[in-house]
């Protein structure tokens, strides 16, 4: 199946099509960021056609542009340089080696430029796991640093989800584990964040919110042998997830916040006391119910899964989600 844009914000077209060009290269069965993430929703999308506005893939695009930006620091001169200096990289990935060879000596020749041989930008590398082939384009590695970088535009909050730590850990060790099957050494990676939604008013309000427009992220990186088995764990969870069975979405996967029961005054609408354990919630009933004018009673809050309700293109297809909708129906029920 595949996905149908829409554009509900009236956008002209010519922003429309720019938003939607995608010439990001895939290679093999299964991409980086698909293997780190939830079988679920990748089923779901393969089974369904769904929806998304365009202006939902505005943020992508930044971050394409953001990209082609950054890349500057490293292909210097004319623009001309740069130009060819892509598509060189273009034929390479096409396998056109004397197409690529013959730009590059253009490069050196006509334009007087030099190309640095250590620093590699935007190469998409792959690697066979059990069968399954997953690929993955890297943003900046630097061969004689044997450091790499991984650039994103992201929000001033997701940089504080702990969750969304976890995922670039993921990712970018993914990305390691395939440069050195390549035969590259890494020692050290990075991920630069680029907070478009930045407010230097919200530091002085909140310890926790990010210091400058630019969030830094070193990433721990895992020996191949942790890296070996963690993948293997993913592609034989993906192949169950392909042969029919139904793998639900974790926590982590649903950016989910726990179950709660509140502790509430009979006919009250607020919560006096909320607990993530039963038993608290119990043990204040009792100890301290009878300083209460009215009784007290506990009301189960069921977890809710932020990026099922925002963020989740096929999640009106999820039977999970339907399910948590459904207890949520239920809230405020006593139990």
């Amino acid at each position: 199946m595949a996905v149908q844009f829409t554009n509900n914000h009236n956008l002209p077209q010519y922003l429309v099509d720019a938003i939607l060009v995608n010439d990001h290269v895939t290679m093999g069965d299964i991409s980086m960021t698909q293997i780190i993430d939830s079988p679920q929703i990748y089923m779901l999308k393969k089974s369904n056609t769904y929806e998304m506005d365009v202006m939902e893939m505005v943020a992508m695009a930044m971050g394409t542009g953001l990209h082609t930006i950054i890349e500057r620091g490293d292909i210097q001169g004319s623009v001309n340089s740069r130009i060819l200096q892509r598509a060189a990289g273009v034929l390479t990935e096409l396998e056109e080696d004397k197409g690529s060879a013959y730009l590059h000596k253009v490069i050196k020749g006509k334009l007087q430029e030099s190309i640095d041989e250590n620093i590699i930008n935007e190469k998409t590398y792959s690697v066979e796991i059990d069968g399954m082939v997953i690929s993955g384009t890297l943003d900046r590695f630097d061969r004689k640093e044997k450091h790499m970088d991984d650039n994103k535009m992201t929000t001033a909050n997701q940089v504080m989800f702990p969750e969304m730590k976890k995922a670039w850990d993921r990712q970018l060790n993914g990305y390691a584990f395939m440069l050195r099957q390549d035969g590259e050494e890494v020692e050290t990676a990075r991920i630069i964040a680029f907070l478009k939604d930045w407010s230097k008013m919200k530091v002085k309000s909140n310890k926790d919110y990010p210091k400058a427009p630019i969030f830094m992220h070193n990433v721990k990186l895992y020996d191949d042998k942790i890296m070996t088995k963690y993948f293997k764990t993913r592609v034989a969870l993906f192949k169950r997830a392909m042969e029919g069975e139904e793998i639900p979405c974790t926590p982590e996967e649903r950016w989910a916040k726990p179950d709660a029961f509140a502790v509430k005054l009979k006919g009250g609408a607020r919560a006096i006391r909320v607990y993530e354990k039963e038993r608290m919630a119990d043990g204040y009933i009792e100890k301290e119910g009878f300083k209460h004018s009215k009784p007290l009673f506990k009301e189960f809050r069921p977890g809710q899964s932020l990026r099922c309700a925002e963020y989740c293109p096929v999640a009106k297809f999820c039977p999970q989600y339907k399910h948590e909708l459904e207890l949520t129906a239920k809230n405020g029920q006593e139990i």
